[in-house]
């Protein structure tokens, strides 16, 4: 349980491999929540993607009705 240092400087393709990893990993993880509401998982992923970069782009037709988890989970993600 000890605790690591910082490395004292971060390079630049170190820091593109994270963000890449986190826009691949976060879509995955978050398309969970978005297949409750009935979604395929091509649908909840590119729903996830959008919520990741903020862009709104929405695959349901109508979000009136929509559950909870659903609207919580885009709600959080932008």
């Amino acid at each position: 349980m000890a605790r690591l240092r910082a490395p004292s400087s971060v390079q630049s393709n170190e820091c593109m491999v994270l963000v890449a990893l986190m826009f691949l990993f976060t879509p995955l993880v978050m398309s969970y929540p978005m297949m409750g509401a009935g979604l395929g998982f091509v649908d909840a992923f590119i729903e996830a993607i959008s919520g990741v970069t903020t862009t709104g782009l929405s695959m349901k037709a109508a979000l009136v009705g929509a559950p909870a988890t659903f609207l919580f989970s885009r709600a959080w993600m932008q």
